[in-house]
């Protein structure tokens, strides 16, 4: 079910699904070189897929990057979001358990493998080998 949460000090309205209203009436946002949809707010662009993140699933810092599940960057469905730390976070299936994570980090925290950022960033975290790319 569609559901519709106001974005402060704004006339703007964003539905769980990642449409967005204007003073109530049907909004399309605009889309930037990469293909993601954006909103203009007090003269500054704001990405849907952070907006819909924070009104939808919870709280993201300026540094937290907003991945699309799917890959696809215009499906801003509050379920095909999740957050990250780096940018270019891919999800990975464990070749164990067959279960799917949103990233390689998150992969570790769940397998209770030990995870270090530095390692990660040098391609060279000793448990890689363990998930695949999905």
């Amino acid at each position: 079910m569609e559901t519709y949460k106001s974005v402060e000090f704004s006339a703007y309205e964003i539905s769980n699904l990642g449409n967005v209203k204007k003073k109530g009436k049907p909004y399309t946002p605009k889309l930037t070189k990469t293909g993601t949809h954006f909103i203009n707010l007090n003269t500054k662009p704001h990405y849907i897929s952070r907006l819909v993140y924070e009104l939808f699933v919870g709280k993201l810092s300026p540094s937290d990057y907003v991945i699309h599940l799917d890959g696809d960057t215009t499906n801003n469905r509050a379920d095909n979001l999740y957050k990250s730390e780096t940018r270019r976070a891919y999800p990975v299936r464990s070749l164990f358990t067959c279960i799917e994570y949103p990233d390689l980090k998150t992969a570790c925290e769940a397998e209770r493998f030990p995870y270090s950022t530095e390692l990660y960033r040098m391609r060279n975290c000793p448990h890689r080998s363990m998930f695949e790319r999905v």
